[in-house]
């Protein structure tokens, strides 16, 4: 039974990690404030969520269809969040003012 304070130690680290890890992207503020708050709020509810920077543009103008009848959000804002999950996240945290 000496086992089970490391066992417990070693699983309180990995949870810790696990927790940053899963921590959604900074919020940034400017041009990409709005869909951020979207992006944050909804997205990875049905499935991992993709942080910009992390698909190209083209994969994500051939899968944001597949998402307009189940998310409603103006054109303006599917462009939006298109612009904003294709945008590199250094050149997303650098469009706030």
């Amino acid at each position: 039974m000496r086992l089970l304070p490391g066992c417990i130690a070693a699983c309180a680290v990995v949870g810790a990690f696990a927790a940053f890890a899963c921590e959604p992207p900074p919020s940034p503020s400017g041009p990409f404030a709005t869909v951020a708050a979207i992006h944050r709020s909804h997205c990875g509810a049905c499935h991992t969520r993709v942080d910009p920077g992390t698909r190209t543009r083209a994969q994500l103008a051939a899968a944001l269809p597949h998402h307009h009848n189940r998310v409603h959000m103006t054109d303006a804002e599917w462009d939006a969040m298109l612009e904003y999950l294709a945008t590199p996240p250094r050149s997303v945290a650098d469009a706030s003012p």
